[in-house]
C-alpha cells in the first residue's frame, strides 16, 4: 500500500533528526521555515509588499493578418474607377495593448498601440526587422520606469510568434532590453476575440469612415500620415 504525502514527510523528518539530533535538526526546521514561510498575521502586509516590488508589466502582442479587401476599402476613395483597385498596396497592422500597475495609484492601467507596415510577411522576421519590439519596449519602460519584465500574450501561429526566432529573443530580452527580462505566453487556438481585436477593428473603421469623407490612402505611408 502506498504511504500518504504526510507519511513520507513524517519518515523523512524522523530519519534527518536522528542523523542530525535534535537540537540541530529543530535549529535546521526553525531556520527553513523562517525562510520559506509567512506567518499568517504577516500575510496580508506581505503580499502588498510583493506587489509593490513586483512591478512587472503584462503587454499583449497580437499580429493581425492582413486582408486584401480591406486594404482596398481603405486605399481608394469611393469614386475609384474599378481599374484602381487592383494598383493598391496592402497595409499590415500591429495592434498592441499594454497593461501595467501604476505604482502611485496602485491601479491597473493600460495603454494601445498599432504598428503601422507595408511589410507584408506573415513571419518572426518581420516583427524584429521593421522593428516593432525595438519601438515597443521603451515605450513601455517609459510608462513604468522601475519595472523588471514584461509578459508578453499572443497567438499560437508557427510561422509568427511559436518557434526558435521568438525563443531567442526571450532568451537574449534582458541583455538586448537593458535589465528587462521577458516570458512569452500563446493563447490556445480559437480562444475568440480579444482587446487587440477591438484596437484593430477600431483603426480600420476609422480609416473607413476618413476615406469615405474623402481621404485618400494608397500606401503604408498615407495610412500612418492620416493615423497621425
Amino acid at each position: 500500500m502506498a504511504k500518504s504525502r504526510a507519511a513520507i514527510q513524517t519518515a523523512y523528518r524522523a530519519r534527518k533528526n536522528k542523523k542530525m539530533g535534535e537540537a540541530a535538526y529543530l535549529q535546521a526546521e526553525r531556520q527553513r521555515v523562517k525562510q520559506y514561510y509567512v506567518p499568517t498575521g504577516q500575510l496580508p502586509r506581505h503580499k502588498q509588499k510583493q506587489r509593490r516590488e513586483d512591478n512587472l508589466l503584462r503587454v499583449r502582442l497580437h499580429r493581425k493578418r492582413k486582408k486584401k479587401e480591406s486594404c482596398k476599402a481603405y486605399c481608394v476613395p469611393l469614386e475609384e474607377v474599378q481599374s484602381g483597385y487592383w494598383n493598391q498596396e496592402s497595409v499590415t497592422l500591429h495592434p498592441t495593448v499594454i497593461y501595467y500597475r501604476d505604482t502611485e495609484s496602485n491601479t491597473l492601467k493600460h495603454h494601445s498601440y498599432v504598428a503601422v507596415s507595408d511589410d507584408r510577411g506573415h513571419n518572426t522576421s518581420t516583427i524584429k526587422a521593421r522593428p516593432i519590439l525595438d519601438s515597443l519596449v521603451p515605450r513601455v519602460t517609459k510608462l513604468a520606469p522601475d519595472i523588471k519584465g514584461i509578459h508578453y500574450w499572443t497567438d499560437s501561429p508557427t510561422a509568427q510568434y511559436r518557434n526558435k526566432t521568438i525563443f531567442s529573443i526571450v532568451a537574449d530580452h534582458y541583455t538586448i532590453f537593458d535589465g528587462v527580462y521577458a516570458t512569452w505566453n500563446y493563447f490556445e487556438s480559437g480562444h475568440g476575440k480579444g482587446p487587440c481585436d477591438g484596437v484593430g477593428g477600431t483603426v480600420k473603421r476609422l480609416a473607413d469612415d476618413a476615406v469615405k469623407r474623402g481621404a485618400v490612402m494608397q500606401n503604408a505611408n498615407d495610412f500612418y500620415s492620416w493615423a497621425v
